[in-house]
Protein backbone atom coordinates (compact mmCIF):
# COMPACT_ATOMS: atom_id res chain seq x y z
CA UNK A 1 0.00 0.00 0.00
CA UNK A 2 1.17 3.52 -0.74
CA UNK A 3 0.67 6.50 1.55
CA UNK A 4 1.15 10.24 1.14
CA UNK A 5 2.79 11.85 4.18
CA UNK A 6 2.91 15.57 4.90
CA UNK A 7 6.01 16.06 7.03
CA UNK A 8 8.24 18.76 8.50
CA UNK A 9 11.99 18.47 9.05
CA UNK A 10 12.78 18.59 12.79
CA UNK A 11 15.79 20.90 12.31
CA UNK A 12 14.78 23.34 9.58
CA UNK A 13 11.00 23.12 9.85
CA UNK A 14 10.83 22.78 6.05
CA UNK A 15 7.59 21.10 5.00
CA UNK A 16 7.19 18.60 2.17
CA UNK A 17 5.14 15.61 1.08
CA UNK A 18 6.38 12.07 0.52
CA UNK A 19 4.90 9.00 -1.17
CA UNK A 20 5.84 5.99 0.95
CA UNK A 21 5.17 2.28 0.51
CA UNK A 22 4.41 0.19 3.58
CA UNK A 23 2.20 -2.57 4.97
CA UNK A 24 0.20 -0.14 7.09
CA UNK A 25 0.16 3.42 8.44
CA UNK A 26 2.15 2.46 11.53
CA UNK A 27 5.06 1.11 9.48
CA UNK A 28 5.06 4.19 7.24
CA UNK A 29 4.97 6.58 10.21
CA UNK A 30 7.87 4.69 11.80
CA UNK A 31 9.95 5.09 8.59
CA UNK A 32 9.35 8.86 8.58
CA UNK A 33 10.18 9.24 12.26
CA UNK A 34 13.45 7.29 11.78
CA UNK A 35 14.42 9.85 9.13
CA UNK A 36 13.80 12.71 11.59
CA UNK A 37 10.49 14.03 10.26
CA UNK A 38 7.43 15.26 12.15
CA UNK A 39 4.27 13.93 10.51
CA UNK A 40 1.37 16.35 10.09
CA UNK A 41 -0.89 14.05 8.02
CA UNK A 42 -1.00 10.66 6.32
CA UNK A 43 -3.41 9.42 3.65
CA UNK A 44 -3.60 6.25 1.56
CA UNK A 45 -3.12 6.73 -2.18
CA UNK A 46 -4.01 4.53 -5.14
CA UNK A 47 -2.16 1.22 -5.60
CA UNK A 48 -0.52 2.51 -8.78
CA UNK A 49 1.11 5.28 -6.65
CA UNK A 50 -1.03 7.99 -8.29
CA UNK A 51 -3.26 9.85 -5.84
CA UNK A 52 -6.72 10.55 -7.20
CA UNK A 53 -6.76 13.92 -8.95
CA UNK A 54 -2.97 14.40 -8.89
CA UNK A 55 -1.10 15.19 -12.10
CA UNK A 56 2.17 13.32 -12.15
CA UNK A 57 5.28 15.47 -12.53
CA UNK A 58 6.26 13.60 -15.70
CA UNK A 59 3.06 14.90 -17.35
CA UNK A 60 3.91 18.54 -16.66
CA UNK A 61 6.18 20.62 -18.81
CA UNK A 62 8.01 23.55 -17.25
CA UNK A 63 7.13 26.92 -18.75
CA UNK A 64 8.15 30.53 -18.19
CA UNK A 65 6.06 31.93 -15.32
CA UNK A 66 5.42 28.56 -13.64
CA UNK A 67 5.72 28.51 -9.86
CA UNK A 68 7.92 25.70 -8.56
CA UNK A 69 9.93 24.80 -5.43
CA UNK A 70 13.70 25.27 -5.26
CA UNK A 71 15.77 23.44 -2.62
CA UNK A 72 18.37 25.71 -1.04
CA UNK A 73 21.91 24.45 -1.72
CA UNK A 74 23.80 26.39 0.96
CA UNK A 75 23.63 28.37 4.17
CA UNK A 76 21.91 27.70 7.49
CA UNK A 77 18.64 26.89 5.69
CA UNK A 78 20.30 24.34 3.33
CA UNK A 79 17.69 21.82 2.15
CA UNK A 80 14.70 24.07 2.83
CA UNK A 81 12.16 24.53 0.03
CA UNK A 82 11.57 28.04 -1.33
CA UNK A 83 9.09 29.21 -3.98
CA UNK A 84 10.54 30.19 -7.32
CA UNK A 85 9.32 31.30 -10.73
CA UNK A 86 10.74 29.97 -13.98
CA UNK A 87 12.14 33.01 -15.83
CA UNK A 88 13.78 31.31 -18.82
CA UNK A 89 13.94 27.86 -20.43
CA UNK A 90 17.07 26.83 -22.29
CA UNK A 91 16.38 25.21 -25.67
CA UNK A 92 16.20 21.42 -25.67
CA UNK A 93 19.13 21.26 -28.09
CA UNK A 94 21.46 23.47 -26.02
CA UNK A 95 24.78 21.57 -25.62
CA UNK A 96 25.09 22.19 -21.85
CA UNK A 97 21.78 23.39 -20.39
CA UNK A 98 19.34 21.44 -22.61
CA UNK A 99 15.78 22.19 -21.47
CA UNK A 100 16.81 23.46 -18.02
CA UNK A 101 15.09 26.48 -16.44
CA UNK A 102 16.55 29.63 -14.93
CA UNK A 103 14.77 30.64 -11.72
CA UNK A 104 13.96 33.64 -9.57
CA UNK A 105 13.99 32.22 -6.03
CA UNK A 106 12.14 34.04 -3.25
CA UNK A 107 14.00 34.11 0.05
CA UNK A 108 11.99 33.58 3.24
CA UNK A 109 14.77 34.55 5.63
CA UNK A 110 17.75 36.85 5.31
CA UNK A 111 20.13 33.93 5.83
CA UNK A 112 18.64 31.74 3.07
CA UNK A 113 21.52 32.65 0.76
CA UNK A 114 24.77 34.51 1.09
CA UNK A 115 23.58 36.87 -1.68
CA UNK A 116 21.78 40.02 -0.47
CA UNK A 117 18.22 40.99 -1.36
CA UNK A 118 14.80 39.31 -1.24
CA UNK A 119 15.31 37.19 -4.39
CA UNK A 120 18.14 35.22 -5.98
CA UNK A 121 18.53 34.35 -9.66
CA UNK A 122 19.84 30.85 -10.42
CA UNK A 123 20.72 29.43 -13.82
CA UNK A 124 20.15 26.02 -15.44
CA UNK A 125 18.64 24.17 -12.49
CA UNK A 126 18.16 20.38 -12.59
CA UNK A 127 14.78 18.79 -11.84
CA UNK A 128 14.45 16.13 -9.14
CA UNK A 129 11.14 14.68 -8.04
CA UNK A 130 10.95 14.45 -4.25
CA UNK A 131 9.80 11.17 -2.74
CA UNK A 132 10.52 9.43 0.54
CA UNK A 133 12.87 7.03 -1.27
CA UNK A 134 14.68 9.90 -3.05
CA UNK A 135 15.06 12.74 -0.54
CA UNK A 136 15.50 16.34 -1.55
CA UNK A 137 18.61 17.22 -3.50
CA UNK A 138 19.90 20.73 -2.65
CA UNK A 139 20.19 22.99 -5.68
CA UNK A 140 17.37 21.28 -7.62
CA UNK A 141 13.73 22.13 -8.31
CA UNK A 142 10.45 20.21 -8.22
CA UNK A 143 6.75 20.85 -8.61
CA UNK A 144 4.95 22.00 -5.45
CA UNK A 145 3.65 19.13 -3.35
Amino acid sequence: MWYRLSVADRESGAETSWDVEGHDETEVMHKAEEKGYLISSIEPIAADKTPVGKIEAEEREPSVGAIIHYILPEGPQRGAHRPAIITHLWSKDHPIHAGLPDLCVFKAKSDDFIAPGPVVMVTAVDYRECTFAKPDAPGTWHWPE
